[in-house]
């Protein structure tokens, strides 16, 4: 399972057919593990639980829903994606060895992704010759994800990636691979804004703020960026026109538009707080949204025209599609699984300070749940995976380094990471 786990990264940038088959080999082959040796202790860890009512409830919760095979076809099969987690947290990435072979082999992906995006915004075609699109770059992705791909998934790798650099450092001496891995680390910095997704540059500069905070170790090299960051957004906004229509003007002409008639994340959170304000308790069912926002009620621009619609799939935002499609019941049952979480980070918040592979986990969860930010739906598919790919990372930091949140003995040594 180790090694399917290490081309999990490769598929994502494939494509999302063989990332979730990838997954659910994994999570399928943990269950049958779990069975054939009779351990279910990690069903003890009280997030586990939460998981697992959560889960529950969005299924009952489907039988209410509008459109109620669209639910189930939503519902039922999404467990496999926490059971991923947990399998990596509890079963595969077991001492600080694996994590670092992980690491190793996302950062290849990572190298291969900005490359790629560095190339697409030089010559105006990726590697496969797939032309830019709408002023953004999609790299190796068939869409134009690029930027929050590098932003909720590499930043955090790269600070895990920096860490063992860190430590082969001061064991060995060798100081050059750390310096060429802080050098790319700003690459994939440039490649984030040069990608023209303004979310995805708004939580990199978030991360970093709040990576200048926690990692002392790397308190010079961060704010070096963070200033290199800064500047580069003043030159490249000065001298692209095209990215500064897009990062400066889009934004400003997207504040000022209708929401009752556009489709930006203005009417997004618009419409789903309507759609709330008549289903508060149970929701209109999951991956319901998209049924629902289309009715007269909440969409009168679109009924006549289409294209003056302001429906999407998903409210863009993670609260208000819990709430929207499960109902403040669902909201508060997910929250749950947060607190668990939080508690965890709580009880060991010291080590943040002092551990920068368990901060990097922290800093994953922190840029999916962040409630300021907007953008891909965690509950989808091919996004779900990102996001519990992060949080079975997270937890087995924890878990390799504390002996937590299943409550194994911890590997001695692996507190220096």
């Amino acid at each position: 399972m180790f090694l399917i786990l290490l081309i999990i990264p490769i598929c994502i940038i494939i494509g999302r057919s063989p990332l979730d088959i990838g997954v659910s080999i994994i999570a399928a082959c943990f269950l049958i593990h779990s069975f054939y040796w009779r351990d279910f202790n990690w069903l003890k860890s009280n997030w586990v639980i939460a998981v697992f009512l959560f889960w529950g409830f969005t299924v009952i919760n489907s039988f209410q829903a509008y459109d109620v095979e669209l639910a189930l076809e939503r519902s039922v099969p999404n467990i496999r994606f926490p059971i991923f987690a947990i399998a990596i947290s509890y079963w595969i990435l077991r001492n600080d060895k694996d994590i670092r072979f992980f690491v190793y082999a996302f950062a290849a992906t990572l190298i291969f992704s900005v490359a790629d995006g560095l190339f697409e915004y030089l010559v105006g075609f990726d590697f496969a010759g797939n032309e830019k699109r709408l002023g953004r770059l999609s790299g190796p992705f068939q869409v134009s994800t690029l930027g929050i791909y590098l932003t909720k998934l590499g930043i955090p790798m790269m600070v895990a990636f920096l860490a063992f650099l860190a430590l082969n450092k001061s064991t060995s001496g060798n100081s050059k691979n750390f310096y060429l891995a802080i050098g790319f680390a700003i690459l994939m910095l440039i490649t984030i804004l040069l990608s023209g997704e303004r979310m995805a540059l708004l939580l990199m500069l978030f991360a970093l703020v709040l990576s200048a905070i926690m990692l002392r170790k790397f308190r010079l090299y961060i704010f070096l960026a963070l200033l290199l960051m800064v500047c580069g957004l003043g030159v490249t906004i000065s001298l692209d026109d095209g990215l500064r229509g897009r990062i400066y003007g889009k934004t400003v002409e997207q504040l000022q538009e209708n929401p009752k008639s556009s489709r930006t994340y203005k009417a997004q959170f618009a419409a789903a707080i309507d759609i709330i304000k008549d289903h508060p308790i149970l929701g209109v069912g999951s991956n319901n949204y998209r049924v629902v926002c289309k009715y007269p009620q909440y969409d009168p621009n679109g009924v006549n025209d289409k294209a003056k619609s302001r429906c999407l799939i998903h409210p863009h935002q993670v609260y208000l599609e819990l709430w929207v499609n499960n109902g403040l019941i669902g909201l508060l049952l997910f929250c749950s699984i947060l607190f668990f979480w939080c508690k965890l980070i709580y009880n060991n918040w010291s080590a943040l300070f002092q551990t920068p592979l368990l901060f990097s986990g922290c800093l994953g969860a922190i840029l999916f749940l962040w409630p300021l930010s907007a953008g891909m739906s965690i509950f989808s598919n091919f996004n779900g995976i990102w996001f519990w790919l992060m949080m079975g990372f997270m937890l087995a930091c924890f878990q390799v380094i504390k002996g937590q949140p299943y409550n194994k003995k911890s590997i001695s040594g692996a507190s220096s990471l």
